[in-house]
């Protein structure tokens, strides 16, 4: 029976640092995965400002230098305006001219009518005196 009483306590104690043990472990393994987590975030923070501190620089040297194309096909807003006046004009005239065909159109169908109404009337008269 002493043997008995001495094994107990011993598997207790082993029992008891075993779950010691265990919750220490996890603890270690929880802080480790934070300051990874913390790590990760300042590296991902610190990426990101050196990426946006990147493009503000690259947007400002494309604000301020222009190609040479670009200064050559730049146009003014006189230009701008010389040509909306220009295709203002254009259609304006494209308008007239359609006008100006659709009167003829209708002229000329108004001559062939009456040349029709007159060999019409003189082809009646015609018939008319031979009937007679």
């Amino acid at each position: 029976q002493s043997l008995r009483r001495d094994v107990i306590p011993q598997i207790l104690s082993n029992v008891g640092t075993e779950e010691i043990t265990k919750a220490a472990e996890k603890i270690r393994r929880e802080d480790s995965e934070k300051k990874k987590r913390k790590l990760k975030r300042k590296s991902k923070s610190k990426k990101d400002r050196e990426m946006e501190k990147e493009m503000s620089v690259k947007k400002d040297m494309m604000s301020t230098e222009k190609s040479e194309t670009k200064l050559r096909t730049e146009v003014t807003p006189f230009q701008l305006q010389s040509i909306a006046q220009y295709m203002e004009e254009q259609n304006i005239m494209g308008q007239v001219d359609a006008q100006r065909d659709f009167k003829q159109l209708t002229k000329v169908a108004e001559k062939i009518k009456k040349a029709d109404s007159k060999k019409r009337k003189s082809k009646s008269a015609k018939r008319s005196k031979s009937t007679k």
